[in-house]
């Protein structure tokens, strides 16, 4: 991960190196790699492959309106407003996206575009540094939390050698499924950004 700078977000000092913030916590993509919960979607870029890649979650499968699809701007953009079940009105009512030109939910999902979702990862899912593929995530929020280990703290201390006053300010917290093995989160990549 030194040398993925995505979207050139973080500049190239100090990546993947131990104070690198990516290593916080175990994230999402990775939780499902593994949990075997990774599909390869360049086959079937559609609203029936989003469905069947939604039926690789585990029960509960987010049916109760917890599941969000996580999508890259390039994927939205480039795939899914084109889906034709959503395109036209005839299909999709006044929130079809030739008229409202975005797609909000897409099979009761909520659709959240997130530029930390990339497009220039390999056929594998992973970054290598070479083409230009994307992917998207199907996530039941219900099963992940944000924990805090301990609240903020801020500690000065005055250097008066130097004449200065350093503050530093701290927080622990945790990201994590409150299921250990569970596909809660699937990874589909290998989707073509353009």
């Amino acid at each position: 991960i030194e040398s993925w700078n995505a979207r050139s977000r973080w500049g190239s000092s100090g990546l993947g190196g131990a104070g690198d913030h990516r290593r916080c916590w175990l994230g999402l993509r990775a939780y499902a790699a593994d949990n075997s919960a990774t599909v390869d979607g360049s086959g079937a870029e559609t609203l029936a492959g989003i469905l069947s890649d939604r039926s690789q979650l585990d029960s509960p499968h987010g049916t109760a309106g917890d599941l969000v699809m996580i999508v890259s701007p390039e994927y939205y953009l480039a795939k899914m407003l084109d889906f034709e079940e959503i395109q036209t009105i005839d299909k999709f009512g006044p929130s079809a996206s030739v008229v409202s030109g975005s797609v909000s939910k897409i099979a009761g999902m909520p659709v959240i575009l997130s530029e930390f979702v990339t497009a220039d990862l390999h056929t594998s899912g992973l970054f290598t540094g070479s083409l230009a593929k994307t992917g998207y995530l199907l996530v039941n929020r219900n099963r992940w939390k944000m924990g805090v280990r301990r609240q903020a703290l801020v500690e000065v201390d005055k250097d008066i050698t130097r004449g200065v006053i350093n503050c530093v300010s701290t927080v622990r917290k945790a990201f994590f499924s409150i299921d250990s093995t569970k596909k809660n989160v699937v990874w589909s990549y290998n989707h073509s950004s353009s």
